[in-house]
């Protein structure tokens, strides 16, 4: 997941909506986890990859958050998928 544009528009509550990608790993993983979406998410020119949003109080702070996950995260799975065998 890694975030996307903020609506600068209060919405809920004194929200703000914020975009939200979400990345599958493969094909396989595509119902799992796309059906678990909550309504009004859309797809994206990518197969691997759809669009939600949440509401947010801070969303810079949100933002910056998400950013450093989703960093943190594809480091960790470069790393897994960079591995060789351990048995030949």
């Amino acid at each position: 997941m890694y975030p996307g544009s903020v609506n600068e528009e209060q919405s809920l509550d004194g929200r703000y909506a914020v975009e939200v990608f979400v990345k599958i790993f493969d094909e396989r993983c595509k119902d799992l986890v796309f059906n678990r979406l909550k309504a009004g998410a859309t797809k994206t020119n990518d197969p691997l990859v759809m669009k939600t949003f949440v509401q947010v109080e801070d969303p810079q702070s949100f933002r910056k958050c998400m950013k450093w996950k989703h960093e943190e995260i594809t480091e960790a799975w470069d790393s897994y998928l960079s591995m060789e065998a351990a048995v030949d």
